[in-house]
């Protein structure tokens, strides 16, 4: 099989996935050519001296430098330009001689840029004194032959017949991926965690144990059968839809797999056998918050897969109100914690057990307690010699470098030398995470020593057998350790760079191992800032003998008096950041010294957890009762566990306080409610007679009442009760009542998330009591997982329906939308449910209505249920709809009598499942239609969706065999053009060519061929876009907008410049230019809806590159004061390096900007602190 670069670019997903593949695949077929020499790639940043790949000793000899530009379609100026600002930074460059330049690209030039190519090689050259040779060009033709000169092209090009991905090969990929993840099944220790059901992260400081956790899980799930897959962060990074990072995955284990894997991966999948996602390691990322945004915008786009994140605590708490927000809609988020003391004594027990170590309970519970606690100090611990006070990470690395050693027959010096070159090499290549090819940069003696150590595995090990694998270490925290160790004799220099706000963490516990003299580390944390609050943090993690010094070199950088101007702001909140994760005694005096600007919703947070219950209030109170904040319960749970009934007492003593403001009470209220603790019931009671009427918060009482309920509901939830019903029920301004919306919105959601145990029976009787208020009650409590809660809710469904009601259901929607979102239904409502529906004691509107209820949130068991259902009974069609959604292929003949009846609403079923049954149903369908048919008609609603569900060669079958009639209908020629294949292109240019009003065929294509239409694969395939061109013209422009975000996201470029000049309205044009629309507004508002800008055009299909490009346009517009603070806030979250760099140069030279040492100053912080790009 003969392929091409454009076959390349399938291959790899589209034109990024391409262009990333194409210097690799140069890299290795350069290495091949020259295997006697260093051939390597270079990481692309700002200062890698215009090198893609270079050939030679770099630093030491002349180098060849390989440029690669993947340009497959055009190569006109900006092509030009591009090369030749890359051959001016080679040239020029200080870090090493050029010997020779070579171009590597996939096209072959036409004759006008052959021309322009040779007369700028000789002019060039000429201009250098060098001869010809040393400039050349190896295009796309060269290319090919030289990889299979040198046996490469099978490889490159994957020409092996490709195989579609069956259910049994997903299993298979899950458990090799699963595989490449350390993990003792023997040393897992069980937590309280909820079963997983939908998207979520799991959140805690380095080292909880959230991996280890994620990974039980996924094992459990594969036992089971079920498909799992683990994605790493440089997949992520690479991908641009989770469909194309599944593919990315499946072909590093199955590279024959056809393209569009990722998407038959999903296909297999449902919602109630989803795939399960572990996403592994973001937080080791060159910039982790802009791939959580990611997961963010994928988990947005499915419902037949799971993703699971384990996330640092301090990645979440970076983050914006709003982004949380955006984060809660789409995650669930577990807080994970240390061990408890009993979890942490049955992991050392399950240690020494494994080691044959004899330890007894006592023992194990008080090295526990003098280890934190912490689940990778117990993991990593020497326990056979447990000393007090040990530095548990130092000893290991010391034990397992001697045990290398003394196995190699290695001296210990060596691998500890070879470690710490390893160590100096990342910080000084700004990496903390190394790849195979990293070890060519240090000696031969620490290479070979270094390859002993990856084999051991206990230090670092190799991710996945390949020649450029990702070098990955136990622990971040063992990573960072290694290299913080091996930068400490370098602490006094004053010419090694420290000021890399990045490796603030790394530096700080350098300065503490080294126990660094106090006045060189306020002079490192004068130009590092954070240093100093991670030296401190270290310090009081480890109980180190330095923490005097580390406490007070904090307080001296936040005294100092120039630290409290804005252009240490985002300092400022970083540091407070860095303090949410220390507990330690001397935090609340550091936070006294954090002027009041800082005194932001943060600072309260942090105060809060050291016990200050004042500033616990002040921050609970900064965001709206309506709205929950990600991780507020944790926080108030692990505070009330912390200072236990000491802080009960208190806010008791507070409520029944005469002296104590209403503002107060209020707050008060509003906390406890999270905790469902009775022992706030009656002081609840006396603030009720202590706060007057028109001073109560009725809501808020109501959601404190109804969490900490006692034994007597009726005295703490009556009266609240009494003054719902005594609202309003006239309509108001906002088309709503003031009854309806007392509970419509805060106390719904909180109680969504927060169910009202020890009130719900209680709340029930009022909702039969009060007519007036029932509906409202049970709309209150749509989203409540509560049994008796369901019951209710289906006993209302059938009243409605009894009464003629088909309206759709509140509770219903509810369900389905969380189902989406896998948020499931519990076991015992369920259960409920189900008895209540196969009660025959009920009528059938009671049944129905809880099977509804029941079906509309799938359990993995739900098929034992569903099957046995027969089509005598009232529940069957419901049934039978689920078996579909669930894969049931045994319902496939039960379905097709179903489809033949009545095929206008049985169709649907084959959204969920497909069978070539269906086919011939579908043929015969097809076969009815004659001149005079209506193709909208009833039966033929789904057509287009349908023939998406054929093989390329059967639709095109089909059509062909039926064309006669069918091409009398403007849809069928649509879904021709949609299937895409020459012979049916023939077709309908046959048919088109006396059609007198062709716009009139192509007025509805937009939902004959799917386009932004959920669950439709539409134009996904480059050959239905180049068939759909000629017809261009006789599209609706917003159409062509569709087709043009296409182009933009697949890469096909030559597509799109012929929509470019087809699109006139300027609000359609932003897939085809970037669009600055926003950054005016915010220039002439002075609005803050910016900070997303980069993100949100990245979002439509733009490469990054050209984002920025745009923005810089815009600023060379306006060049003012005001134009720098716009584009200031979208680098700030999205910027990269190169960005920095290259907007410093573009400011340098510009007098009227008065604040652009400032804004250079927090942008350089910002994007430096945030990512390595």
């Amino acid at each position: 099989m003969d392929r091409n670069w454009q076959d390349f670019k399938e291959l790899k997903g589209g034109i990024e996935g391409a262009r990333a593949a194409f210097e690799t695949a140069c890299e290795t077929l350069f290495r091949k050519i020259h295997s006697d020499q260093d051939v390597s790639q270079i990481e692309v940043k700002q200062g890698d001296g215009g090198i893609d790949i270079f050939i030679g000793s770099l630093g030491v000899e002349p180098i060849t430098v390989i440029q690669c530009k993947f340009f497959l379609y055009d190569f006109g100026d900006s092509q030009k330009d591009q090369i030749r600002k890359s051959f001016k930074t080679a040239i020029e460059s200080e870090k090493y001689e050029l010997e020779r330049w070579i171009l590597c690209i996939p096209s072959v030039m036409d004759i006008d840029s052959t021309s322009w190519w040779f007369k700028w090689r000789k002019k060039t050259t000429d201009n250098l004194g060098k001869n010809e040779n040393f400039i050349s060009l190896k295009n796309g033709n060269e290319l090919i032959d030289l990889m299979k000169e040198y046996g490469l092209y099978n490889q490159v090009f994957q020409t092996v017949e490709p195989n579609n991905l069956s259910k049994q090969l997903l299993l298979e990929i899950g458990e090799k991926s699963l595989s490449n993840l350390n993990f003792d099944a023997e040393l897992f220790i069980e937590r309280n965690f909820k079963p997983i059901h939908q998207n979520t992260l799991i959140v805690g400081v380095s080292g909880s144990g959230k991996t280890t956790y994620c990974i039980n899980v996924l094992k459990r799930h594969l036992a089971l059968q079920k498909p799992v897959l683990v994605l790493d962060d440089n997949t992520v990074n690479q991908a641009l839809s989770i469909e194309e990072a599944i593919d990315i995955e499946l072909r590093r284990y199955a590279n024959e797999l056809v393209s569009q894997s990722g998407h038959q991966a999903l296909e297999f999948c449902s919602i109630d056998e989803p795939l399960i996602i572990l996403v592994e390691d973001i937080n080791r990322s060159s910039d982790s918050a802009r791939l959580l945004r990611k997961l963010i915008d994928w988990s947005k786009n499915g419902a037949n897969f799971i993703l699971l994140c384990p996330v640092w605590h301090r990645l979440i708490a970076g983050l914006s109100y709003e982004e949380k927000k955006s984060l809660e809609a789409c995650f669930k988020l577990e807080y994970l914690e240390s061990y408890n003391e009993n979890e942490a004594k049955r992991a050392i027990i399950a240690r020494v057990t494994k080691e044959k170590i004899r330890i007894d309970e006592l023992s194990a519970a008080n090295i526990a307690q003098q280890l934190g606690y912490d689940p990778l100090l117990i993991s990593l611990a020497n326990l056979a010699e447990f000393h007090e006070n040990s530095n548990v990470i130092e000893e290991y690395v010391h034990n397992t470098v001697q045990s290398i050693a003394t196995r190699d027959n290695l001296l210990v010096y060596e691998i500890e030398d070879a470690i710490d070159e390893y160590g100096l090499y990342l910080f000084q290549n700004k990496k903390v995470q190394g790849e195979s090819r990293d070890l060519r940069g240090l000696s031969q003696e620490s290479q070979k020593v270094l390859k002993q150590v990856l084999n051991d595995g206990r230090l670092f090990r190799q991710a996945f057998e390949s020649p450029n694998y990702t070098i990955l270490s136990r622990h971040d925290r063992l990573n960072y350790y290694i290299i913080a160790k091996s930068i400490i004799s370098y602490l006094e220099d004053d010419n090694f760079d420290l000021t890399d706000p990045y490796f603030s963490e790394i530096i700080g516990i350098s300065c503490a191992l080294a126990s660094l003299d106090k006045n060189k580390l306020y002079q490192i944390s004068i130009q590092n800032s954070l240093v100093a609050f991670h030296c401190y943090a270290f310090s009081t993690k480890t109980n180190s003998s330095y923490l005097n010094t580390a406490v007070n070199n904090v307080k001296t950088w936040l005294e100092t008096p120039e630290h409290q101007f804005d252009v240490y702001d985002s300092q400022q909140y970083q540091s407070l950041i860095i303090l949410n994760d220390v507990f330690h005694t001397s935090v609340p005096e550091i936070l006294n010294l954090y002027s009041d600007r800082y005194h932001n919703p943060f600072f309260y947070q942090i105060s809060f957890k050291q016990g200050n219950l004042s500033n616990g209030l002040q921050w609970i109170s900064t965001h709206h009762f309506d709205t929950n904040v990600t991780g507020e319960k944790q926080i108030i749970d692990h505070v009330f566990n912390k200072y236990g009934e000491g802080l009960v007492k208190q806010i008791c003593e507070n409520l029944i306080d005469e002296s104590i403001n209403y503002e107060a009470k209020h707050q008060l209220l509003r906390l406890i409610g999270y905790t469902e603790n009775t022992s706030f019931a009656n002081a609840v009671r006396t603030a009720w007679h202590l706060i007057p009427n028109d001073e109560k918060d009725y809501r808020m009482f109501f959601w404190a009442a109804a969490r900490v309920c006692d034994d007597d509901p009726h005295s703490l939830l009556e009266p609240i009760f009494d003054y719902w019903e005594s609202l309003s029920d006239e309509e108001n301004e906002y088309h709503s009542t003031d009854r309806a919306g007392f509970a419509a919105h805060g106390l719904k959601w909180k109680f969504s998330e927060y169910v009202p145990h020890k009130s719900i029976a209680f709340i029930l009787q009022e909702a039969e009591k009060r007519d007036s208020l029932n509906f409202y009650i049970l709309y209150m409590l749509s989203d409540v997982d509560n049994a008796d809660v369901l019951e209710a809710q289906a006993t209302r469904l059938a009243n409605s329906r009894r009464q003629g009601n088909s309206m759709p259901s509140a509770v219903l929607d509810n369900l389905r939308r969380n189902s989406e979102g896998g948020k499931i239904l519990s076991i015992e409502s369920k259960e409920r449910l189900l008895s209540i529906s196969e009660s025959l004691e009920n009528d059938e509107f009671l049944r129905k209505s809880a099977f509804n209820l029941w079906e509309m949130s799938p359990y993995h068991d739900d098929l034992v249920v569903l099957q046995k259902i027969t089509n005598s009974d009232i529940r069957f069609e419901t049934a039978l709809m689920g078996r579909a959604k669930r894969k049931d292929m045994t319902a496939i003949d039960e379905l097709v009598e179903k489809i033949n009846d009545d095929s206008s609403y049985w169709w649907q079923a084959t959204r969920y499942i497909w069978h070539e049954k269906f086919e011939q149903i579908f043929e015969e369908k097809i076969a009815n239609v004659s001149e005079s048919s209506d193709s909208y008609s009833n039966e033929l609603w789904m057509v287009a969706e349908l023939y998406e569900k054929l093989e390329i060669q059967k639709a095109e079958e089909i059509l062909i065999k039926y064309w006669n009639n069918l091409s009398y209908h403007y849809r069928f020629i649509q879904i021709a053009l949609m299937i895409a294949t020459p012979k049916l292109q023939e077709l309908v240019a046959s048919t088109l060519e006396n059609e007198k009003n062709i716009k009139e065929v192509f007025k509805l294509s937009k939902f004959t061929l799917g386009i932004r239409t959920e669950g439709r694969k539409g134009v996904y395939r480059y050959e239905q876009m180049k068939a759909l061109q000629p017809y261009f013209k006789y599209h609706d422009e917003r159409y062509l907008s569709g087709y043009s975000e296409i182009c933009l996201k697949q890469g096909w470029e030559d597509i799109s410049q012929v929509l470019e000049p087809l699109l006139i309205d300027k609000g359609l044009r932003r897939f085809v230019e970037v669009d600055t629309s926003r950054l005016n507004d915010s220039l002439e508002n002075n609005s803050n809806f910016v900070h997303w800008w980069i993100s949100d055009r990245k979002k439509e299909g733009w490469a990054h590159q050209r984002v920025v490009e745009a923005l810089f346009n815009w600023f060379n517009q306006h060049q003012s004061e005001y134009a720098l603070d716009v584009i200031f806030k979208p680098l700030s979250e999205s910027g990269k390096r190169t960005d920095y760099l290259r907007l410093e140069n573009i400011i340098r030279n510009i007098d009227n900007l008065s604040n652009k040492e400032e804004v250079l100053s927090k942008l350089f912080f910002n994007i430096y602190s945030r990512s390595l790009e």
